[in-house]
C-alpha cells in the first residue's frame, strides 16, 4: 500500500518529490494511479496533455530532464505522470544496457590485454 503522506508536506502536495521519485523508478504505474485518486494529490493537478511528446527512439536521460522539469512546471496530472513513468522506465532500463554491455566490453579488452602480456613473455623466454 502506497504513503500518499510523504507527498504530502505542511498540507501541501509535493509535485517535485513525486516527480523525481517516477524519474528514479520508485512508483509502478499502479502506484501512480493510486496516488492520482486521492483528492489531495488531484487538487494539485494542473496543465493539459504535454504536446513536445518524442518518439520512443529520442528518449535519453537528457529528454527524461527536460519532461521532469515539464511535469514540476507545466503540467502536473495523472496523464502526463504515466507518461514521464514510461520514459523513465525506458531510459533507465537503456542505461543498464549499455552499461552491461560497456563493462562486457571492458572485460573483453582485459582479457585481450592479458593474453598479449602472456604472449610476450612467452615469447621473450
Amino acid at each position: 500500500m502506497l504513503d500518499v503522506s510523504k507527498y504530502i508536506v505542511d498540507g501541501k502536495v509535493d509535485r517535485a518529490h513525486i516527480v523525481f521519485d517516477i524519474r528514479d523508478c520508485r512508483l509502478s504505474e499502479s502506484e501512480i494511479r493510486e496516488l492520482a485518486k486521492n483528492p489531495d494529490i488531484q487538487d494539485s493537478f494542473f496543465g493539459g496533455e504535454f504536446g513536445g511528446k518524442k518518439p520512443r527512439d529520442q528518449w535519453d536521460k537528457k529528454y527524461l530532464e527536460n519532461i521532469v522539469c515539464a511535469a514540476v512546471g507545466e503540467s502536473f496530472n495523472e496523464e502526463y505522470l504515466l507518461y514521464l513513468n514510461e520514459v523513465a522506465r525506458y531510459v533507465n532500463r537503456s542505461q543498464k544496457k549499455n552499461s552491461f554491455n560497456n563493462s562486457k566490453l571492458y572485460v573483453a579488452v582485459g582479457i585481450a590485454v592479458f593474453a598479449v602480456i602472456v604472449v610476450g613473455v612467452v615469447v621473450l623466454r
